[in-house]
């Protein structure tokens, strides 16, 4: 039987992973056969200099 592990002992390769085959952190993964990323929310952060009222027309 499978032991159900906390989410604090979870290897940190597997916490970016969305299968639920996940291994302990004191396991040493390489790289993983069965890896799928969980997507991630990117946000952009843009900068741009206001206009004076003069230089938008």
């Amino acid at each position: 039987m499978k032991k159900n592990i906390d989410n604090e002992n979870i290897n940190k390769l597997c916490e970016k992973c969305l299968n639920k085959c996940k291994q302990q952190k004191t396991v040493t993964l390489v790289s993983c056969p069965s890896f799928v990323p969980k997507p991630k929310q990117l946000f952009f952060k843009f900068k741009y200099n206001k206009l004076n009222e003069n230089e938008r027309k």
